[in-house]
């Protein structure tokens, strides 16, 4: 066989000529170079690996995914931006979510505690009438006792004291139903203005006067044993005996009472049959200074309204009936200049005093008051002439004179 020829076929035709190189390697190659460059079968395991790579890319195909792979490689990075964004968009929705759970919590939180401040308040604004009602204290339109005071009195009021709701006196709210509840308690409630010179009156001189003024008031006014109807001492010992015969006059009605000669008229004294509803009563009223009428002097007048609640003394149950009698009282003292008395004054010159009495009989001069009360027991009428006049009522002055007495009809008491 020569290069470059090949034999025929069996029938005798002439060989066919190859390329050069075909027979070059032809002739170069030997078993190693045979063998490394024969096709190479799959392993069985790497047959396997592959059948799953086929199928996964099927089912990638049949899902849509722009770049299926086999699991665990990683994805083409326009897919983790798509991850990214669903899981961003996942994340901002449940954000949202908890915030609008979150909200609507702290709206039922404020609902919840708007509803507990507007209970609170209306209990604040309503437990003074609900709870007499739950506990059966006080009567018709009870209502909690006033916690305040009303401040002294300095100036004539410009009317009367306001209404107040209708309510049954007990023994412990004897003052219920009337304008003197928020009134000074007793001797504290009068109160003198500050010593001054006066004209010729020294500052001394009008220290004493306005505090012996004080002593008569308190005296004549809210004496347990002249209130009860015994000795009437401490209310003379203040009069002086040069006062016009104020304190003979005062004498001459304790033994001999009459309608023009009543000695209620400078202090109140309660009959047997009536007894006042524990120590307090309640006092209104000012203390001013003025022009005297002898040459230098000054005038102190003294304008007080007591407001006593009084009882039966036969009547000892726990829910006696209860009312009230109210004097206003008026008492003129002088004091004249310095160079007509040098001395330090003890006693007062007295140029008048008047009363005005309301809820009791007026029709009795024995020099006691005799309270009315609604049931049982006869008692003289209080005069039905006239208009009724509210006896709380400090806006209007009272006239002048020495052992006025004027016994009123009642508006209320």
């Amino acid at each position: 066989m020569t290069r470059g020829s090949w034999p025929g076929p069996e029938d005798g035709s002439s060989g066919s000529a190859y390329p050069e190189e075909l027979w070059e390697r032809f002739l170069t190659d030997n078993e190693r170079n045979i063998a490394a460059t024969a096709p190479k079968e799959l392993s069985a395991r790497a047959r396997v690996a592959a059948r799953r790579i086929r199928e996964e890319k099927e089912r990638a195909a049949a899902r849509g995914d722009r770049r299926p792979g086999p699991p665990g490689r990683p994805r083409p990075a326009q897919d983790r931006l798509d991850l990214s964004s669903a899981t961003a968009a996942a994340r901002r929705a449940a954000r949202a979510a908890e915030d609008a759970k979150e909200r609507r919590k702290r709206r039922w939180i404020n609902a919840v505690g708007v509803l507990l401040v507007l209970a609170t308040l209306a209990f604040a604004l309503t437990a003074g009438r609900v709870w007499p009602v739950v506990t059966g204290e006080g009567g018709r339109g009870s209502t909690a006792a006033p916690t305040s005071t009303l401040p002294p009195e300095t100036a004539r009021p410009a009317g009367p004291p306001a209404a107040v709701p209708e309510q049954r006196a007990t023994l412990q709210r004897p003052f219920a139903g009337s304008p003197a509840e928020v009134w000074g308690d007793g001797a504290a409630a009068i109160v003198p203005p500050a010593a001054i010179p006066y004209f010729a009156v020294t500052r001394d001189r009008v220290a004493d006067g306005l505090r012996l003024a004080k002593d008569l008031m308190v005296a004549t006014g809210l004496d347990p044993a002249v209130l009860a109807g015994g000795s009437t001492d401490a209310v003379s010992k203040l009069i002086d005996a040069h006062s016009g015969g104020a304190r003979g006059t005062l004498a001459d009605g304790l033994a001999h009472p009459t309608a023009a000669d009543d000695p209620t008229a400078l202090l109140s004294r309660f009959g047997p049959e009536a007894r006042l509803v524990g120590d307090t009563v309640k006092v209104r009223g000012r203390m001013t200074l003025g022009v005297g009428d002898t040459y230098g002097g000054a005038r102190i007048l003294a304008d007080y309204t007591f407001v006593y609640p009084v009882r039966r003394a036969s009547d000892t149950g726990a829910s006696p009936e209860i009312t009230r009698t109210v004097v206003r009282r008026t008492v003129t003292v002088e004091l004249p200049a310095d160079v007509q008395r040098p001395a330090r004054i003890d006693s007062l010159l007295l140029a008048g005093w008047t009363a005005q009495i309301a809820g009791v009989d007026c029709g009795v001069h024995d020099g006691f008051l005799h309270p009315r009360f609604d049931g049982g027991g006869a008692r003289v009428a209080a005069p039905a002439h006239g208009p009724g006049v509210d006896p709380y009522d400090r806006s209007k002055p009272v006239a002048d004179g020495t052992g006025t007495l004027d016994c009123v009809r009642a508006l209320r008491v």
